[in-house]
């Protein structure tokens, strides 16, 4: 039923577009959009938000209008979620009044976390710093990602915490629990599909405690190293999830069959298997632990894999879905400070020193810099400049995206940031460049350039002057801020 209901609104959508699309150029849609800086290929996206909005709350033409060229209105939020909210003028309505209903919910349990009065099982399981209020913008989009595409939940639900408590939604548990930390970017990445398999996995490995009282850490541990083995078997876990049988026995024979536990092992009892046999190991080489480390959470091998790589065979591919950026909940914030945040923190921050060949720093002095090239302009970033120095490069980032693709000038930001840093970090023992306290700050040359016909901004990413050799890979970020990644390439030795 819920499929034929499904076709039957894509089919009316259809038939409807060009009369949207033309109501919305009589409306002078088109060249509104064009002056706020919207790409020819949203126009029908804006033409139906600007269609739907009228019928679903009986505002004017121009009030809707104004709300649709916001890309952070309530309205042009919820309409970006998609599926089932915007399947019908009332399924709209009742997601406009949801948002409503999760803001006052999530502003409640972040109150109440702050004055430590755990009264439901939400509050009892949510992590120390993930209650902040700036991080409502973040997790109403990764929840309301999830309900869109989710038939299980009732929508009609009036009691909120049935809604966005831990133990009815997923996503809340995933992200409020903390196994969020480090993985928000891998997160983003994925379709929210991918998520749903991710979160249930999470979930089973580690479920909510339901007695209430004194606030307990409930997250999962060496959750990057969990997540990246999940990604590394989403096909299988999202079988079991399709057939009833994912539980903790079915998911650790296929996520840790490499640490002779127990069927019934525990988060706990996997950290702890995953110290003795990789972190000891490492724990007095930074250098060799930053390697290791990177293989694990980037390949989501096992620990005879990485111990195999790290001895010189064959090192495991990485996965196509783990982010090359990393960031916090509470930097998705609906504007672009959080990509500010972490771009300008960066770029005052390499560390050459610290590369080490042959007994001697890599890259001279005069080369320990960061470039970044936009639009024919070239700015260098040393050590000696503070953060305000930058914000001309995050002004070029917002023109070169558009005011209006704030999410997509958020991720070209967080590309410029030392959680991109990865894929040359990964490659320089093989190259005899060692990393001996294991920092992730690395000075590269970012090249930024737009598709005028896609509006896609690529983040091209190479060596700085005077490396020892040539490489690169790209970033393409689309306008909703999705991204792609390409592995990086060695382009030529030099001499």
């Amino acid at each position: 039923i819920n499929r034929n209901i499904s076709r039957n609104a894509n089919v009316k959508r259809v038939l409807e577009a060009p009369r949207e699309l033309a109501a919305f150029r009589a409306a002078g849609g088109a060249e509104r959009a064009a002056a706020a800086g919207y790409h020819v290929s949203e126009l029908r996206t804006l033409a139906r938000a600007f269609s739907l909005l009228q019928v679903a709350t009986g505002c004017t033409a121009a009030e809707a209008m104004e709300t649709v060229l916001d890309p952070q209105s309530k309205a042009r939020r919820l309409f970006s979620y998609g599926g089932r909210f915007t399947q019908s003028e009332e399924s709209f309505r009742t997601g406009l009044a949801l948002m409503d209903k999760f803001a006052a919910w999530y502003a409640n349990l972040a109150e109440d976390y702050a004055n430590k009065k755990f009264d439901t099982v939400t509050k009892s399981n949510t992590g120390s710093t993930f209650a902040y209020p700036q991080s409502v913008k973040a997790y109403e989009m990764f929840v309301f990602q999830d309900m869109a595409i989710n038939p299980d939940v009732d929508l009609n639900e009036q009691d909120p915490e049935k809604l966005f408590g831990v133990e009815h939604n997923d996503a809340v548990n995933f992200f409020v629990r903390g196994n969020g930390s480090g993985c928000t970017g891998t997160l983003m990445q994925l379709s929210p599909a991918k998520r749903q398999v991710v979160y249930a996995a999470f979930k089973t490995f580690e479920p909510p405690v339901k007695d209430l009282g004194e606030h307990r850490w409930t997250a999962v541990r060496n959750n990057e190293e969990v997540l990246a083995r999940v990604l590394r078997h989403l096909d299988e876990i999202a079988k079991l999830k399709a057939t009833g049988r994912l539980n903790r026995t079915n998911l650790n024979k296929l996520l840790t069959p490499d640490l002779d536990l127990p069927p019934d092992a525990s988060p706990t009892q996997v950290k702890n298997a995953i110290e003795d046999r990789f972190y000891a190991l490492y724990r007095n080489s930074p250098s060799k632990l930053m390697e290791a480390s990177t293989l694990m959470t980037t390949t989501g091998c096992t620990v005879t894999e990485m111990l195999n790589a790290m001895n010189g065979g064959e090192k495991p591919a990485p996965l196509a879905d783990i982010a090359s950026t990393t960031m916090k909940l509470e930097e998705i914030d609906g504007s672009t400070n959080g990509g500010r945040a972490f771009m300008l923190g960066d770029l005052i921050r390499p560390n050459n020193p610290h590369f080490i060949a042959n007994g001697q720093p890599v890259l001279s002095p005069e080369n320990n810099r960061f470039t970044v090239k936009i639009g024919g302009e070239t700015t260098y970033c040393t050590l000696t400049q503070d953060t305000d120095a930058y914000s001309g490069i995050a002004d070029k980032i917002e023109t070169l995206c558009g005011k209006v693709h704030v999410e997509q000038a958020n991720t070209v930001m967080r590309g410029l940031s030392q959680g991109a840093h990865g894929p040359i970090l990964a490659i320089l023992p093989d190259h005899g460049i060692a990393n001996p306290i294991g920092t992730e700050h690395m000075p590269l040359t970012y090249a930024l350039s737009k598709n005028d016909e896609t509006g896609a901004v690529t983040i091209r990413y190479s060596e700085p002057e005077g490396f020892p050799f040539k490489f690169h890979w790209e970033t393409t970020v689309a306008l909703d801020g999705t991204s792609t990644t390409t592995q990086i390439a060695v382009d030529e030795m030099e001499a």
